[in-house]
């Protein structure tokens, strides 16, 4: 497995290994990080890895993240950091995976094309999305307190908002609000299911339960958790 974290640019934190508590460390650090250290990580990380790997397989992985780093870069959006990071499965034989821990994101107008060619390089190279509703995970943690806290506010501010300061705000208004932000969150969800089914994967979503995931032999996983912000 190897650890990325996509922002404005593809970061990795964890080159290919099989060492279980090196991984949960890593992934630990991915979730509590700062985009600078990941930087840091990341040019580490790439320094090590131009020293020739022993062996074919760990030359053809370490060119992988390598070639993934230095690919040409388009808007950093996920669906353009996604490609590169598909492109370079081809370098190993058999199946791969992505284990993709994501809040969601769209596919903005104009970008479609893109979307098709991320889904064409999955399926030419075998690359399986298993995505995960990062959100989801966010919100079961909470307690029942802390989730009625942070909805109180989120309406107090949308309230806010929609006033205007003039303290008026009528039924329709707020729900056509409350509907848009059901909307894009669930447009979100959906790009994620959509990579899913279309590359051989699946969605999780709404559970805090991941037993089970990367255990099936033969798959070789990434592991990327996506900022918030994203």
């Amino acid at each position: 497995m190897s650890v990325l974290v996509l922002d404005d640019e593809v970061h990795v934190i964890q080159a290919f290994t099989n060492d279980r508590e090196v991984l949960r460390k890593v992934v630990e650090r991915a979730i509590s990080g700062t985009s600078s250290e990941f930087i840091a990580d990341s040019k580490r990380i790439e320094a090590e890895l131009k020293v020739p790997a022993p062996g074919r397989l760990g030359a053809a992985m370490a060119q992988i993240i390598l070639n993934t780093l230095q690919s040409p870069r388009g808007p950093g959006t996920p669906i353009n950091q996604l490609t590169r990071i598909a492109n370079e499965q081809f370098r190993v034989p058999g199946r791969k995976s992505v284990l993709l821990f994501s809040p969601g994101f769209g596919v903005p107008s104009g970008m479609e094309y893109s979307w098709k060619a991320l889904l064409s390089a999955a399926n030419r190279f075998n690359v399986a999305f298993y995505t995960i509703d990062s959100s989801a995970l966010t919100t079961a943690s909470l307690n029942s307190e802390q989730v009625s806290e942070l909805q109180d506010e989120a309406s107090a501010a949308r309230l806010k908002t929609l006033t205007h300061g003039n303290g008026t705000v009528t039924p329709a208004i707020a729900k056509a609000q409350d509907t848009a932000i059901d909307a894009g969150n669930a447009h979100g969800l959906r790009t994620l299911a959509d990579l899913a089914k279309s590359t051989g994967g699946f969605l999780i979503s709404n559970t805090r339960d991941l037993r089970g995931l990367g255990t099936r032999r033969g798959l070789r996983i990434f592991l990327i958790p996506f900022v918030d912000r994203l």
